[in-house]
């Protein structure tokens, strides 16, 4: 995301960096930034099925592999494939976002979206 915001700035000279809106806050900058933020999450998809489609009989192989232990129990494997795993995916892919917005705070200090987690979390504790 990063890169194609860095791209349309240096080519066209429009800043879509992710959460700044303006002062006051323009519409028009909103729906730059949707439209960056969907042309990525596209690309990523169309990238994802194309690994599937190369990758398709290793990644069968390795699902049965995986799952083989659970053949006994259709109602386990369909909990831990419909409802466990796609969890505990979303909040990964959850908190990566949430760690590159954070990261656009701190973008200039070097700093990546783990250690403001872990710098917060310390905090918190003590």
């Amino acid at each position: 995301l990063r890169q194609v915001e860095d791209f349309i700035l240096s080519r066209y000279g429009v800043d879509v960096s992710s959460g700044n809106y303006g002062d006051p806050p323009e519409w028009k900058r909103f729906f730059h930034q949707l439209g960056v933020w969907v042309f990525v999450v596209v690309a990523c998809k169309l990238g994802t099925t194309v690994v599937e489609y190369v990758f398709e009989e290793p990644l069968a192989s390795f699902g049965l592999l995986i799952l083989s232990p659970l053949c006994f129990n259709p109602h386990l494997e369909l909990f831990i494939v419909v409802v466990l795993l796609p969890l505990i995916l979303n909040a990964f892919q959850f908190w990566m976002v949430d760690s590159y917005l954070m990261a656009q705070e701190d973008r200039g200090k070097n700093s990546n979206g783990l250690s403001l987690y872990l710098s917060r979390a310390r905090a918190l504790s003590q």
